[in-house]
């Protein structure tokens, strides 16, 4: 009889210990703070949301949901992850990714030139042309151009070849002004993607545009080509402004007489020998970026008899110029030399009013470490999706 009834009796204990459970069972954060916790930390999946907010909830009330501490728990786990991943994706290869340049100011209206040009890489294009990953170049490219004022060894050239490892613990200087709650460093802030996106991420090269000769007037012009990613909309206003691409380029120009003295007045924009300059930059910035384009002028670039363009910018015939830089389009058949010298008769009133001093052209892993035969992370992903 007793035999008969021990399994009934082992039932019910065990309901009542899975009741016991539940009673101390923390509650399921509520709608309202997962919300809340996404909207404050972009990207955050449900799950991830609810486990922050459980996961954060002090002792004392577990059962009260506290957004501001699950935002804090999301940053130490994706630093603790990111950590993880970086280690275990570092023997990859990162042949995709952006280029990016970000002007302060383009040297006209009362602000001296400053710019910069960086490359970041990771796996596969389809990170590269990630929201996340585009933001993330945004901020680099901004933190690099405001490098030059905020370094307390900062080389004194008009361009500079920033080391990378230094500019990896430099502190972000985010794109849209918004300050982080803790010091982020460049370094930081990669781990925190890698930790989001799952792919290796690198900064390769960077330069910055920083003239230091008070006696000379400079002009900077920039393109990017190509497609690449495209970061989230700032909703705060911004002086500065970013570009990204597969290719891009950035100059530096030096100019004298009218043009030089746009610089030191305010003017409007709509000013014609602004817009005009303005034009010419860009044209040159995209006749550098659109031709395989290694060196200003034709002294500089390795001979070639084959015929073929020249790679010195100056001896290339101006094919991008843009009809607002003020000349006659037939000028896009004559070298660039020669329209930079009718154009500084035209506008400047002598034929050296502006002339290209320094030149940055580059393209996405160009710089790369060439491949071995064993299949890419990329590879693996195409093939295994049949592709």
């Amino acid at each position: 009889m007793w035999a008969a009834r021990v399994p009934l009796l082992r039932a019910a204990g065990l309901r009542r210990l899975a009741t016991s459970a539940r009673v101390h069972e923390p509650k399921r954060p509520s709608i309202q703070a997962i919300a809340e916790l996404r909207k404050a930390v972009p990207g955050t999946s449900m799950l991830k949301a609810r486990e922050a907010l459980v996961a954060s909830r002090s002792a004392d009330a577990l059962d009260t949901d506290n957004v501001e501490a699950a935002v804090a728990w999301l940053d130490q786990n994706r630093a603790a992850e990111g950590a993880k991943r970086e280690a275990k994706v570092a023997s990859r290869v990162t042949a995709e990714g952006v280029i990016g340049i970000c002007t302060l100011s383009d040297g006209l209206q009362g602000a001296a030139a400053r710019s910069a040009i960086i490359e970041i890489n990771c796996e596969t294009d389809f990170v590269a042309r990630n929201e996340m990953f585009g933001a993330l170049a945004r901020d680099i490219a901004h933190t690099a151009a405001w490098y030059p004022l905020i370094a307390e060894n900062a080389t004194s050239s008009l361009m500079t070849d920033l080391d990378v490892n230094t500019l990896l613990d430099c502190p972000v200087m985010r794109f849209d002004g918004e300050a982080n709650e803790e010091v982020q460093t460049v370094r930081t802030a990669i781990t925190a993607v890698v930790a989001r996106l799952g792919e290796k991420i690198a900064l390769t090269r960077a330069t910055s545009l920083g003239p230091v000769d008070p006696s000379s007037t400079w002009l900077t012009g920039s393109f990017a080509h190509g497609t690449a990613a495209a970061p989230p909309a700032v909703d705060a206003p911004v002086q500065a402004t970013f570009a990204s691409g597969r290719v891009a380029s950035l100059l530096a120009l030096q100019t004298h007489g009218p043009v030089a003295a746009l610089a030191a007045r305010t003017a409007s924009a709509s000013d014609p020998l602004m817009a005009s300059s303005r034009a010419l930059a860009r044209s040159l910035a995209r006749q550098a970026a659109g031709f395989p384009t290694h060196s200003i002028s034709a002294a500089d670039a390795p001979a070639d008899n084959t015929g073929e363009l020249s790679t010195a910018l100056l001896a290339q015939p101006f094919a991008m110029l843009l009809p607002a830089a003020g000349l006659d389009m037939q000028s896009n058949e004559q070298p660039v030399q020669d329209v930079l010298t009718t154009w500084s008769q035209t506008f400047a009133g002598s034929p050296d009013g502006i002339h290209v001093a320094a030149l940055r052209r580059w393209e996405v892993g160009e710089t790369a470490a060439p491949v071995d035969d064993k299949p890419s992370f990329a590879d693996e992903v195409k093939k295994a999706a049949g592709l």
